[in-house]
């Protein structure tokens, strides 16, 4: 019996795809990646962007200031890993949730995901302001 089958006869029906799933399923792979990836690269830039502008005005200042600058970015790094694992594991879940049709499941994820992402900046922030 195959799952279809099963959720038939359990008296389900199968998710339909969405109008923008069925939209991104009709382009080619790499059309699809970028149109899913377009608000990520945008926001990878201005924070490239927002760095550049940091360095351009404190190297107005000299080479400590510019060195202090670059050595507090290096604690802002460790925490990518934390903030980056945390939106993709959200991201699976609210898509699998939406996916399911169960969207009150998918924004109880994303809360949880909100609560859990201040949590670790507090965590994170309280912990660089006491080994600083």
């Amino acid at each position: 019996m195959t799952i279809q089958q099963a959720e038939e006869v359990e008296g389900e029906a199968s998710p339909v795809p969405s109008a923008r799933a069925a939209e991104l399923a009709r382009l080619s792979p790499a059309r699809a990646a970028l149109e899913l990836a377009w608000p990520g690269i945008i926001e990878q830039s201005l924070s490239a962007l927002g760095t550049a502008a940091v360095f351009a005005f404190v190297g107005q200042l000299g080479a400590t200031a510019t060195a202090g600058v670059g050595a507090a970015g290096n604690f802002l790094f460790l925490m990518f890993p934390v903030w980056r694992s945390l939106a993709i594991g959200t991201v699976a879940i609210v898509s699998r949730r939406m996916g399911e049709g169960r969207a009150t499941e998918a924004a109880d994820a994303t809360r949880q995901s909100l609560l859990l992402g201040a949590i670790a900046g507090a965590g994170f922030g309280a912990f660089f302001v006491l080994f600083r």
